[in-house]
C-alpha cells in the first residue's frame, strides 16, 4: 500500500478513499450526490492508487446525514435559492429560445416573455395546450383566431420561448409550399418535422388558394408526425371554418381547436 493510502482519512466525503464502482482508478472524493437509486461519489482520478475495502463505510449514511453534511461543506442552496435559480435558469432559457424573434415581437414583448409576465386570454389558451400536449394522445393543433391586437402572436411567441419551437410567416409558408427552390424544400422540410411551429398571421397572404393547399399538406403531414403546431390569424373563429379545408378543419378540431381571443385591442392598453 502507498504511503498516501496509510493515512488516516475519513470513511466517507472530502479526504476519502474509494474504490470506483465500474472500472477505472480510485481517487479522492470531491463531491457527493444522493440519487434516485442511492449514493454515488464523484471522484478525482489518481492511477494506480487503490484501498483494501475495510476502509469503506460499512452502511452509506442516511440521507439526513448526507444532506446536513452537504449543507455544512458545500452550502447547499436553500428552498428560497433554489426558486431564485431556476427562475433565472428559465429566463436565459426563454432569452436563447427568443433569439431571433426580434423582427416580430417588440422589445417590451420579450421582456415579458422571458420574465414570465404575459397574462392574456391568448396566452391563457396557449398555456393550456402545452399542457394538454404532454400528454401522449393530448392535443396537437391550436388555431388563435380573432382581431389584430389580442396578443395572439405574442402568445404564440411565449410557446416557442418554453418549448424551443420554430416561427413562421404565413406568406413564407404559402410559398415554401408553392416554390420549387432547394430553399423552398428546406423550409417544407423543417416546418414537417421540428417539435412546435409556429405559423403567424394566416390570412395576410397573398394568395389565400395556396394557402389553403400550403395548410392541407402541412396538417397532414405533422399529425403523422405528431407535432405540435400553432396557428394565428385575424379572421373570426366561423370564418376560419368556413375557410379550411374539410379534412384540414376535421384534424385541427379532433386533436386541438379554434379559439377566438375577443376583448379589448390590448395593442392601446399596452399590453399586447
Amino acid at each position: 500500500m502507498s504511503e498516501q493510502q496509510t493515512e488516516r482519512r475519513p470513511a466517507y466525503g472530502p479526504g476519502s478513499w474509494v474504490k470506483p464502482l465500474s472500472g477505472g482508478a480510485a481517487g479522492e472524493v470531491t463531491a457527493r450526490y444522493v440519487t434516485a437509486t442511492g449514493f454515488d461519489y464523484a471522484v478525482k482520478g489518481l492511477a494506480g492508487v487503490w484501498m483494501e475495502s475495510s476502509l469503506l463505510p460499512a452502511e452509506p449514511p442516511s440521507l439526513t446525514a448526507v444532506l446536513a453534511d452537504l449543507s455544512e461543506r458545500w452550502g447547499v442552496m436553500s428552498p428560497a435559492e433554489e426558486q431564485a435559480y431556476e427562475a433565472d435558469r428559465m429566463r436565459r432559457e426563454r432569452r436563447l429560445n427568443l433569439a431571433k424573434m426580434a423582427e416580430v415581437i417588440t422589445d417590451t414583448d420579450l421582456e415579458r416573455i422571458v420574465n414570465d409576465r404575459v397574462d392574456t386570454y391568448a396566452s391563457k389558451v396557449i398555456r393550456r395546450f402545452l399542457v394538454a400536449a404532454a400528454k401522449p394522445d393530448g392535443a396537437r393543433f391550436c388555431w388563435l383566431s380573432g382581431a389584430t391586437g389580442r396578443g395572439k402572436t405574442v402568445a404564440a411567441c411565449l410557446a416557442i420561448a418554453i418549448e424551443r419551437g420554430r416561427y413562421i410567416s404565413a406568406e413564407s409558408l404559402c410559398l415554401a409550399y408553392n416554390a420549387k427552390t432547394p430553399e423552398a424544400a428546406a423550409l417544407r422540410e423543417h416546418a414537417r418535422h421540428c417539435r412546435l411551429l409556429v405559423v403567424d398571421d394566416v390570412g395576410t397572404e397573398k394568395d389565400h388558394d395556396a394557402m389553403r393547399h400550403a395548410l392541407h399538406q402541412l396538417v397532414d403531414m405533422r399529425q403523422g408526425n405528431n407535432r405540435l403546431t400553432i396557428i394565428t390569424g385575424n379572421e373570426s373563429r366561423d370564418k376560419v371554418r368556413a375557410w379550411l379545408d374539410p379534412r384540414t378543419l376535421e384534424r385541427i378540431e379532433h386533436q386541438g381547436g379554434i379559439v377566438e381571443c375577443k376583448g379589448d385591442n390590448l395593442r392601446r392598453r399596452g399590453a399586447a
